[in-house]
């Protein structure tokens, strides 16, 4: 892949996850997807930025945010116009993805306006204009944020293709976006990770994953006769990726990728509850459920 379509692809990138961002924050607030799309719209900017002024590029899993912004290389660049920096302070805020979960109107509005501030910054950089395609509607500081009235239900008098699943349905699509489409009627052309959540709480989560192979520094296993589902950090060469730190969410339903290319499905394997047993490198989980009504949970 050459420099101009490396430019193209994370350009894309970058302009999907800002929608992303500020349609979660204009209707639910800062989540953690929220704050995992800011997260990314960032380090998609900053990888940006070194394509543009140093022809230098990044893997995904090698790529550091925090390293970056604290690069020489990278702050020159950036206009000093006060003795705190805070243009890179914003772009430091925008870019942790710890910050989620804020509800509160007036926290809700700095935390937007930092993160606009942020890329603003850095398009204003690239001579570029990612934030011209939110519309009119979605962007901050509009009537959608100051009431927060708008519906986070997209078309809400269209019923669900799928509601309730049982375990061992068969769901024939090919990428993460098609599935979750199919189940919670949204309307994503691409879903980079492999879970969403269902709540605005952290306890219940969809996930894809694949079994039987190492991604990431991870594999995972079933033991279908027991109900019992293994994830198991094997290589200690990778490094982790930051939602990957930790334990994940009690309560996961679980689909299995399939396949590959135009071969890919998607198999409901039950709703999972996170066992005491765990440990971050180690997680066991539970069969609670062999089927899961997901008409309740439209985004």
């Amino acid at each position: 892949m050459d420099m101009n379509e490396r430019w193209d692809k994370i350009l894309a990138a970058v302009k999907e996850s800002y929608q992303e961002a500020i349609a979660i924050a204009t209707t639910k607030g800062v989540t953690q997807t929220c704050a995992v799309a800011m997260r990314t719209t960032i380090e998609g900017l900053v990888k940006l930025f070194y394509l543009k002024f140093y022809r230098k590029t990044f893997e995904n899993e090698k790529f550091k945010l925090g390293k970056a912004i604290r690069d020489p290389n990278f702050t020159r660049h950036i206009p000093r116009t006060s003795p705190k920096w805070q243009e890179i302070d914003d772009i430091r805020f925008a870019g942790n993805n710890q910050v989620h979960f804020v509800f509160d109107q007036n926290t809700v509005q700095n935390n937007i306006k930092k993160f606009n501030s942020a890329v603003q910054t850095l398009q204003n950089k690239l001579e570029i204009n990612i934030m011209s395609d939110v519309p009119a509607e979605d962007k901050p500081n509009g009537p959608v944020l100051e009431t927060q009235s708008k519906s986070p239900i997209k078309n809400p008098s269209e019923p669900n293709i799928k509601g309730t699943v049982q375990r061992g349905e068969e769901f024939h699509v090919q990428t993460n976006a098609a599935l979750l489409n199919l189940l919670l009627g949204t309307n994503y052309k691409a879903w980079m990770k492999c879970w969403i959540y269902l709540t605005k709480d952290p306890d219940y989560q969809l996930v894809m994953l694949s079994e039987g192979e190492v991604i990431n520094g991870w594999t995972n296993t079933f033991e279908e006769s027991a109900g019992i589902f293994r994830e198991d950090f094997v290589d200690a060469r990778d490094e982790k990726l930051p939602n990957h730190e930790g334990l994940p969410p009690t309560y996961r339903a679980i689909f299995m990728k399939c396949g590959k290319g135009k071969d890919r499905y998607f198999v409901f394997r039950g709703i999972y509850e996170l066992s005491r047993e765990s440990t971050p490198n180690h997680r066991i989980s539970k069969r609670v459920a062999d089927k899961a009504d997901f008409s309740k949970y439209r985004l």
